[in-house]
């Protein structure tokens, strides 16, 4: 990754980094001194002088308290934990290396270091009941945790998981279900002060994670690594995911990357997918000129009159309604 830093950034000159993420994987795996070997790297061509959030993903049963301290003392200022569930039988199910006690502990360490911890959950999840899904989210209340993200189960291809769905060994996956238990989730964000401020995101007030806002500003960025992602100058790019594939061509100074420009249908499809993630929605000042301008903010106003967005301000945003089927509705927009 070292050299994937020297190549590419020694050919893009200057730049100022607002943030910087580790994820993508297990980074907790990595101690902090080769962490901020990383970090240093990239000041060596990139001005790290304003970045204002260094997060990085972190396994339950990684944590503990010097480790904690090595992360502090070399920058790191927010956690990203893959808690995914406080049921032992849910995790079990889904084949997580952890436990309910060691996410516990580490949610502890982690809250007496001061760091920011942001917490992931998963709901939907067959094993789990819906009374099981509301005990999860009173326990992350009871450590009130200010920021959470929380993502509707979906069975990777080529897991284990995914072969024992598939071989009707494990309880199948039911769309009503999901919904149930989202709805758990937004009553219980309304009733504690909870924006939910991007569908698979929410905060107490003034603690939004400040990289992946980026994302969905449609910022440029760049990642690192097998399998990163990188979006400048309109051309988007994502590194071989093979691990020796992505190693053998960097050490061979072949190309390790695809890329792509982004067409004015691209731009205009992100515009959609993206802005409507978000609890600001699509405004109507910030529709792109376009042929189709017209007619799509026809389809918006449907979409109201069907209760599936709200109207407020000028700018449409998803209705409780329309949070159940956001993908669906996004494909029609599109």
């Amino acid at each position: 990754m070292l050299l994937e830093i020297h190549t590419r950034l020694s050919k893009l000159g200057s730049k100022v980094v607002k943030t910087i993420y580790f994820g993508g994987g297990t980074p907790s795996l990595f101690p902090p001194d080769k962490i901020s070997n990383l970090i240093q790297t990239v000041g060596q061509y990139l001005i790290l002088d304003k970045v204002e959030e260094i997060s990085l993903e972190a396994n339950p049963e990684d944590i503990n308290h010097d480790y904690l301290l090595g992360l502090k003392q070399i920058g790191i200022n927010r956690l990203s934990l893959g808690v995914q569930s406080f049921d032992n039988s849910a995790l079990e199910w889904m084949n997580r290396g952890h436990t309910v006690s060691q996410s516990e502990i580490a949610i502890q360490k982690i809250l007496e270091s001061t760091l920011d911890l942001s917490i992931d959950l998963i709901y939907g999840i067959p094993q789990s009941s819906h009374e099981q899904w509301r005990l999860s989210l009173e326990k992350m209340n009871e450590y009130q945790i200010k920021h959470f993200s929380a993502y509707a189960l979906t069975v990777e291809e080529n897991t284990k998981l995914h072969h024992e769905v598939f071989q009707k060994k494990s309880i199948s996956m039911n769309d009503e279900f999901t919904c149930e238990q989202m709805d758990i989730l937004l009553d219980f964000c309304e009733l504690n002060d909870y924006e939910d401020y991007e569908i698979s995101n929410f905060c107490k007030t003034g603690f939004r994670a400040k990289h992946n806002a980026l994302y969905w500003q449609q910022q440029p960025y760049l990642g690192f690594g097998p399998a990163a992602h990188s979006f400048l100058n309109d051309y988007r790019s994502w590194n071989i995911a093979n691990n020796n594939q992505y190693i053998s061509l960097l050490k061979e100074g072949k190309p390790f990357m695809n890329s792509e420009k982004l067409t004015q249908e691209n731009k205009w499809n992100e515009f959609i997918m993206l802005n409507l993630r978000k609890k600001e929605g699509i405004c109507i000042n910030s529709i792109p000129d376009s042929q189709n301008k017209n007619k799509f903010i026809q389809k918006l106003k449907q979409l109201h009159q069907e209760d599936m967005l709200i109207l407020q301000n000028d700018c449409y945003t998803l209705s409780r309604k329309g949070k159940h089927i956001a993908d669906f509705i996004t494909l029609q927009l599109l």
